[in-house]
């Protein structure tokens, strides 16, 4: 399942920022969002693999072109790790320290099902963003993705 959830991050993603992109006029908020989700993915594997990255900002200034990069890279980073798992891995607890100084432990599991559910809610508000701006948001609901896979598959693309 959580593969699945990766794949329609992945396609979500890529829509939320065609349509950012696609406003008028740069919109700030959107580039927030964008990196934020992005960012927040890159915080989680540092977490999960005790690096520096578990530290970085959550709420960075990035440019499109920075945001493309860090989608690249975690269009890559996230599948190979997700690939070198099994499900025996995921009840095992990862350690950290939020911005805070709280120490936190929770479960691998939860760490990644978190970090695929996160974007949704950003990229509902990056949608509302559009649409404020005078864009059209596009739909980046899972079953939309599933909807037209189907179609592709049955040669109806």
């Amino acid at each position: 399942m959580l593969k699945r959830l990766l794949d329609h991050d992945i396609w979500a993603n890529r829509r939320a920022i065609d349509m950012a992109r696609a406003l008028a006029d740069d919109n700030q908020r959107c580039r927030s969002l964008m990196a934020h989700i992005l960012t927040s993915k890159k915080m989680w594997l540092g977490r999960i693999h005790d690096t520096p990255d578990g530290k970085l900002p959550s709420w960075p200034e990035l440019s499109w072109d920075e945001i493309e990069a860090l989608l690249a890279d975690m269009n890559k980073a996230v599948p190979a790790y997700l690939d070198s798992l099994s499900e025996e891995d995921m009840p095992r607890v990862i350690s950290y320290v939020n911005p805070k100084g709280k120490h936190i432990s929770v479960r691998l599991g939860d760490i990644l099902t978190h970090s695929m559910l996160h974007g949704q809610y950003h990229r509902a508000q990056l949608a509302t963003s559009v649409r404020e701006a005078g864009g059209e948001p596009v739909m980046t609901d899972l079953i939309v993705m599933a909807i037209g896979e189907l179609k592709e598959e049955q040669g109806a693309g």
